[in-house]
């Protein structure tokens, strides 16, 4: 019972976090953030759904060289 459990646990992360990629990527949200805290706590797709998408363009990454520079 408790592989079970885990396993379709597993499977939902997956999927969740899957899906928040494309639904944050829709809405201008930071992607890989979504994913990786649909993943870990899988009900927290519902909040990325709540909440409103960025009418701005997502900021860009920054560069490590970036620090360096100083």
């Amino acid at each position: 019972m408790a592989v079970e459990y885990i396993a379709i646990w597993g499977v939902v992360s997956i999927l969740a976090s899957l899906s928040a990629g494309a639904i944050a990527a829709y809405k201008n949200r930071h992607v890989s953030f979504w994913m990786g805290w649909c993943f870990v706590v899988p009900p927290m797709i519902i909040a990325l759904i709540a909440i409103p998408g960025l009418n701005t363009p997502r900021p860009s990454k920054r560069s490590d060289d970036d620090d360096d520079s100083a």
